[in-house]
């Protein structure tokens, strides 16, 4: 397990966070300087930022996330995930609920994603030689978010430029490739999402420039099946990170 240790290391509140698919752990780094009294355990998903494991199921990366927890003596943790990483944090609670404070969903995990049709594209992997080319598309990207102060803006480039390794003289995304399909397929295919409102405080979190109708009925559905919990948005994604 690749995993990085933000924030205050003594704190009696523990936090573990899982990142996105294609995302890396410093995803959270801004958001763990902003909560820096609590002791943020931030982990890599199978085959992200050299994260290399045999079995990249979910179900073997649940077993390793205790493991891990274990080994830190995190006995109680407050869980948040986003995109597939909301999704994978309820499927730990099932399996380890007694370890469990809370649940934050960024993003995701309020339905099951096997339900929506037209979304499933295998992804290729691409080489890039020029880095410049790189740096010009993130650039471009970046500035068409409205509403970042000119900090937020430099430090989310920065982020997804460091995305991208040099392999064999030319660059491409840190994320091994059939590791991200794999994952992509078993939440395609298995439905790790609640079905019941839990014991716990549940939280979701959502872009609002991310929803389109079909989102915003899934979101009906989700506070019918858990009428407990908190659900909130934002004008943009990058409000909840930076």
């Amino acid at each position: 397990m690749i995993y990085e240790i933000y924030g205050d290391r003594k704190s009696d509140v523990t936090i573990l966070a899982i990142p996105a698919l294609g995302e890396r752990k410093e995803f959270y780094l801004p958001l763990a300087k902003q909560l820096k009294d609590y002791r943020w355990i931030v982990c890599e998903l199978p085959g992200h930022n050299g994260y290399q494991t045999k079995d990249i199921s979910i179900n073997c990366y649940l077993d390793n996330l205790k493991e891990l927890l274990d080994t830190l003596e995190a006995a109680k943790v407050h869980l948040v995930g986003t995109s597939i990483g909301a999704t994978i944090i309820q499927a730990f609670y099932q399996k380890y609920s007694d370890v469990v404070h809370s649940l934050f969903l960024l993003d995701g995990g309020y339905y099951f994603l096997g339900e929506r049709q037209g979304t499933k594209e295998k992804m290729t992997l691409q080489k890039i030689e020029n880095f410049e080319e790189i740096k010009e598309a993130v650039h471009e990207f970046i500035y068409s978010i409205e509403g970042l102060r000119q900090q937020k803006y430099e430090q989310f480039e920065q982020y997804f430029l460091e995305n991208y390794i040099k392999d064999a003289g030319s660059y491409r995304h840190h994320c091994d490739i059939d590791s991200y399909n794999a994952l992509s397929r078993e939440v395609d295919s298995i439905d790790y999402c609640l079905k019941k409102q839990p014991d716990i405080p549940l939280i979701l979190l959502l872009a609002e420039n991310n929803l389109d109708e079909y989102a915003k009925e899934k979101i009906k559905a989700f506070q019918g099946r858990h009428p407990l919990a908190k659900c909130s948005s934002f004008k943009t994604g990058i409000t909840i990170y930076l």
